[in-house]
């Protein structure tokens, strides 16, 4: 009887070994394959360039999270050193979770970018929704994605997936609270991000209809 127990649990416990081999693989795989297509200044980005502002938090008085203002100065860098020719801010507009992209456009005006060159998608509840959009609805081929050196090997992962051309600057200007977690929930949802691209899964936007 014990050898027969003993016989289950290892056998359980190889299958949870097997199992965690596979996802970290899987996981290290999404976040490296597009690794290299990082600017590693803002003025390596080409001129005329399509700047993509990825969604994040707002605080309760729906201005930017620290995270969220970091990634919009980044552009904004890039605007002023002439790279922008269209800026697209892409996130939630409230439908989903919080209301991202009014803060996100309110924030950009205040710098002073004008409205003219500024595209809001806010259709948007998760990355694969933005990326996908980015390539089907709105028509882009080459971007230069805004985010945290967290979720940038992410972002570009998916969007080159989808058939985007696309880069990325990581926009972090500051230290994180939670920056543990929010590195953790990343590297989890990596593994989402291959089972979205490999399944042919809808974004949020055309499973809802």
């Amino acid at each position: 009887m014990k050898e027969k127990i003993l016989k289950i649990i290892t056998g359980i416990l190889l299958a949870i070994l097997i199992v965690g081999i596979v996802v970290f693989t899987i996981v290290g795989h999404v976040r490296t394959e597009y690794r290299y297509r990082v600017y590693e200044e803002v003025k390596d980005i080409p001129q005329d360039s399509t700047l993509v502002v990825l969604g994040a938090s707002v605080h309760p008085d729906q201005t930017p999270s620290d995270a969220l203002e970091d990634r919009l100065n980044t552009a904004v860098r890039a605007w002023r050193a002439k790279k922008a020719g269209l800026i697209i801010l892409s996130g939630d507009d409230g439908r989903y979770a919080q209301p991202e992209t009014d803060s996100m456009l309110q924030y950009m005006l205040e710098q002073g970018v004008p409205e003219g060159i500024i595209l809001v998608d806010g259709n948007n509840a998760r990355t694969f929704d933005s990326c996908y959009r980015l390539k089907n609805e709105l028509n882009q081929n080459d971007v230069v994605l805004f985010t945290q050196a967290f979720h940038l090997p992410r972002a570009l992962y998916l969007c080159n997936e989808v058939g985007l051309d696309a880069w990325g600057v990581e926009s972090d200007r500051r230290s994180y609270h939670k920056i543990v977690w929010f590195t953790f929930r990343d590297w989890m949802a990596s593994f989402l991000a291959f089972l979205d691209i490999r399944l042919k899964r809808l974004p949020t936007y055309l499973e809802n209809q």
